[in-house]
């Protein structure tokens, strides 16, 4: 009986299938499908790549959200561009727009080229990384609890501004996932 309940216990804290728990599968190159988010970048630095589902997550305690997006090399050959996205809102991840405009609001967001690492542009809002610049903007059109965070749909819009290397002018990054 007690082994019973154990197995009913850890099929419903991770999910079994065919007799036995399953593990969720890396949607990476490793498991041969295409990585769930895409984004696009137009501008001054032009292409596309996919990237990998993004986090979000909710502190209860300072009630504020995280959303974070980063790109990953790899391994087959160079990207066009890599991206690291981090934008905070106050209250519970829902169905809505987070900006400039949205209480507590902070973007860190860092665009790189794919070819030239230290050509980079930067949108920031509330950061402690420096001064506002560029934009950032958030849409989330499903957001679900989990035991790992927040399962989250939507599209995000970062336009960067040029700020190291031989980077210029500005670049637009808009992503689905």
């Amino acid at each position: 009986m007690i082994r019973t309940t154990f197995f009913a216990v850890l099929c419903l804290l991770t999910g079994c299938g065919s007799g036995g728990p399953t593990m969720n599968v890396d949607a990476g190159v490793d498991a041969g499908v295409m990585l769930p988010t895409r984004l696009t970048a137009t501008g001054s630095l032009s292409g596309m790549i996919s990237a990998p589902k993004p986090q979000a997550g909710h502190d209860a305690i300072t009630n504020t959200s995280s959303f974070n997006l980063k790109s990953m090399n790899m391994g087959l050959g160079q990207l066009v561009f890599k991206v690291d996205i981090n934008i905070g809102y106050d209250g519970l991840p829902m169905s809505a727009t987070y900006s400039s405009t949205s209480a507590g609001f902070t973007c860190n967001a860092v665009i790189t080229s794919g070819t030239a690492a230290d050509d980079t542009w930067v949108a920031l809002f509330n950061s402690p990384a420096g001064a506002n610049k560029g934009t950032c903007s958030l849409t989330l059109t499903r957001a679900m609890s989990t035991t790992s965070g927040y399962d989250v749909s939507g599209t995000v819009t970062i336009t960067g501004a040029a700020e190291g290397g031989a980077a210029g002018g500005m670049v637009t990054v808009t992503g689905t996932f």
